[in-house]
């Protein structure tokens, strides 16, 4: 039985498109502000994200 029916390059997407949709979502239903704070914070997460998968490439 196969672990995933997505390949992995596509599976890995969700850690950069969760907090998008996180914040949308956040935005649409909550009335959510954001702003540069919130715009920096995203930055912040995606490049820890990139740094992990950067490494992860790395030791495989």
């Amino acid at each position: 039985m196969r672990s995933s029916i997505y390949p992995v390059s596509i599976a890995s997407l969700y850690s950069y498109v969760n907090p998008v949709v996180a914040v949308w979502l956040g935005w649409l239903v909550y009335r959510e502000a954001f702003g540069l704070r919130e715009a920096a914070a995203m930055a912040v997460i995606f490049l820890g994200v990139g740094l992990v998968k950067m490494q992860a490439g790395k030791r495989g």
